[in-house]
């Protein structure tokens, strides 16, 4: 796989994987990836642009309604974004052969950041 385009995963895969991530790389009781690679990948390493945030290793990192957040962006519109101070993973998905796909950023500012706080 490239990384953003080849793996087949569900929502609920994705949603383990940002658990994972969010859990410092421990799943279900074990270290699944370093603790210590993860903070480097998940930690701008250059800058970015406003869609998206800085850039980290294959993550993106920014603030949205002012929560920090870490985000593994996938073709189409694949999401796994990382709330870390809110404890919460949310996942998006879409058809993969779209070239029209649309930030999900919107629904999480109008929508679901504000039924979390």
């Amino acid at each position: 796989s490239m990384g953003h385009i080849g793996l087949h995963l569900t929502s609920r895969d994705m949603a383990k994987f940002g658990i994972c991530l969010l859990n410092n790389g421990v799943f279900a009781e074990q270290q699944i990836i370093p603790e210590h690679w993860l903070q480097d990948a998940l930690t701008a390493q250059t800058k970015g642009y406003p869609a998206f945030g800085d850039y980290g290793y294959q993550f993106w990192i920014g603030t949205m309604s002012g929560q920090p957040y870490k985000l593994a962006h996938g073709h189409g519109g694949q999401q796994i974004l990382l709330f870390p101070n809110l404890d919460t993973v949310v996942v998006f998905t879409a058809e993969s052969k779209t070239n029209n796909w649309k930030n999900p950023r919107k629904l999480l500012e109008k929508y679901v950041l504000p039924s979390m706080s």
